[in-house]
């Protein structure tokens, strides 16, 4: 073990002037074996030293090692595909193209936030060089016509309507890049991306990312400052994201500022990239809570890159197929504003199971409150373009679940839900108009037959947001929480 960590030199793998050494990434592959060979006989020969005549706290001692090496282990095996994979995704054989999604969710979108801006990266033998950028409206403008969307099936029929297409293999619309974000399952939106950048004035892409206003404070950690023209305090990690959700609709006018956040990342990787950065298990850390919170997701068609997303949490997938039940609650902004920075978001799921029984019945509890005021604020921030007067918030409310909906419980509710599916999740959505300032509850009871024969799992997810929504999950078996 001594020798294969003495091997494993992080430092060799740190990116200087924009560039990763792709022999010794290579060079790391066989002590990395090394370690987990000795690692995997060490979980065997604790795991054949349990005794059930040990005492109790030696027991749970044995328990606890056992599941720090199996976690271990698990990274290991992670770092070893990463490892395999690193010189494909860095450019070895040729290079390699990739989409970034710059987002924001001051404007919902159903995988966090609205995509204002793009970066185009390109990687060629560990080379990293940013070769485009440009706004939504630079992709809605450009590409010759029609453009088609072909796929994923789910995708197209629940999102056709909103300026993509009717119905599979239609023609796209003109104002359809501002809302490529509204699917919570960012493999899906991966795919669209891929097949219509090329349509947009693009080239053929290699993969796919989003990152949202935190990511982009994380990368200023490595970056350092950034100059914006016209404020006196340069940009930094500690004061980048209140200035990106919200100073910046309120100190520049809409031409001065509607590119600042192409620009604060561009300048930041520019910046990384003629510098030096960190070794990489100090970026991992850094940059570990915005994948687990989904603000950094990436999507690759090569299915093998496509499960090292996965295996790292870092695929933003809806799909849970190792729980029995999966749960979602998403935001996607109807009003054309800003004004999720002011939008909280508190969500109750309670479940009712009963033994020897497959049917589950669930409630879903959710209260959407506007602490937006109604004046003081530029348009940009609380108007919107329906018509409502301002300090509204209008919202599609979606609810992801395996089961159905029933009814809507609230005794006052006359709201037009709407039903689809995606990923194997039933979608019951609504459109909802949030005062200024108010607060709206919503129940839904849900209700529906699954395979409790191994008990009952569940995975949830919240979408990256401003404020980290509230989410409680109380379960009933039998009648008992």
């Amino acid at each position: 073990l001594s020798i294969g960590l003495a091997q494993f030199d992080l430092e060799k793998l740190r990116v200087v002037r924009g560039r990763l050494d792709l022999v010794a990434i290579s060079n790391l592959r066989e002590p990395l074996a090394q370690m987990l060979a000795v690692m995997n006989k060490l979980r065997g020969d604790l795991s054949a030293a349990q005794n059930p005549w040990l005492i109790g706290k030696i027991q749970h001692e044995f328990a606890d090692l056992l599941g720090d090496l199996d976690q271990q282990l698990e990274r290991g095996a992670n770092a070893q595909v990463a490892l395999d994979l690193a010189p494909q995704i860095l450019g070895s054989d040729r290079p390699m193209t990739y989409f970034v999604a710059l987002t924001t969710p001051v404007e919902a979108r159903g995988h966090g936030g609205f995509m204002g801006n793009w970066i185009e990266l390109s990687i060629d033998k560990g080379r990293i060089e940013v070769d485009e950028y440009g706004r939504a409206t630079d992709l809605n403008a450009a590409g010759g016509r029609p453009r088609k969307i072909t796929g994923p099936a789910d995708w197209v029929e629940r999102y056709g309507d909103f300026g993509f297409t009717s119905a599979s293999g239609g023609s796209a619309g003109e104002q359809l890049w501002q809302n490529i974000t509204m699917s919570p399952h960012f493999p899906s939106t991966g795919q669209v991306i891929s097949e219509l950048y090329p349509q947009s004035g693009g080239t053929k892409l290699d993969g796919v990312f989003a990152m949202d206003v935190e990511t982009v404070s994380a990368l200023l950690e490595f970056a350092g400052p950034v100059v914006v023209a016209g404020r006196d305090e340069p940009l930094t990690s500690e004061n980048a994201v209140e200035f990106l959700l919200h100073d910046q609709y309120v100190e520049f006018a809409v031409d001065d500022r509607i590119d600042l956040l192409e620009s604060v990342t561009r300048q930041a990787l520019d910046q990384i990239l003629i510098g030096e950065l960190p070794p990489p298990n100090v970026v991992a850390n850094r940059l570990g809570p915005m994948v687990a919170q989904g603000r950094l997701t990436g999507y690759s068609p090569d299915p093998a890159v496509q499960d090292l997303f996965t295996r790292i949490g870092m695929s933003g997938t809806l799909a849970c197929d190792e729980t029995v039940d999966c749960f979602a609650v998403t935001i996607d902004n109807a009003s054309g504003s800003k004004i999720d920075y002011f939008l909280d978001l508190k969500v109750d799921y309670s479940v009712e199971v009963a033994r020897n029984s497959n049917e589950v019945k669930g409630t879903v509890s959710i209260a959407a409150s506007n602490s937006s005021p109604s004046s003081g604020l530029p348009d940009y921030i609380i108007g919107n373009l329906v018509g409502l007067p301002r300090g509204f918030n209008r919202m599609l409310i979606s609810i992801h679940s395996r089961l159905g909906y029933i009814r809507s419980t609230d005794p006052t509710d006359n709201l037009d839900w709407w039903f689809s599916s995606e990923q194997g999740h039933n979608v019951s959505s609504v459109y909802v108009d949030v005062p200024p300032g108010e607060t709206v509850n919503l129940t839904v009871d849900l209700g529906g037959s699954l395979d409790l024969s191994n008990g009952y799992s569940l995975t949830f997810r919240n979408p990256a947001a401003v404020r980290p929504w509230s989410t409680s999950i109380n379960l009933i078996e039998d009648g008992k929480e």
